[in-house]
């Protein structure tokens, strides 16, 4: 039997220790929270004092990890997409953003990422 993959959405605040539970995650065999710890999808759009993370896809065409971080940004439905890709390698039970500022959210986002 197959378990379903966990999928961690993680908010907070500057300096709470988001970068120590990426970190005590991403030592898991089991976890890949890919490729990078804060996605910033969700507050860039929603967040006017978050809009400095918006990425340009033209700066970002030559480093990957960055063009995909911009494709997420100006796509945001591919966010679901991706980490559903992640969760779906072998071996990998969990997966996910831990991005702070994300507590910023409003109520109807969040049960929407729900």
């Amino acid at each position: 039997m197959t378990s379903k993959p966990i999928f961690i959405l993680g908010l907070g605040a500057q300096k709470c220790g988001t970068t120590w539970f990426h970190e005590y995650l991403s030592e898991s065999p089991k976890a890949d929270l890919g490729f990078r710890k804060e996605y910033h999808v969700w507050d860039a759009h929603d967040i006017p004092e978050c809009a400095m993370f918006k990425a340009g896809l033209a700066r970002n065409l030559f480093k990957l990890g960055e063009f995909k971080y911009a494709l997420l940004q100006k796509y945001p439905a591919l966010y679901f997409n991706y980490f559903k890709r992640v969760a779906a390698r072998p071996g990998v039970r969990i997966t996910g953003d831990i991005t702070p500022s994300y507590s910023g959210l409003s109520q109807a986002r969040l049960a929407y990422l729900k």
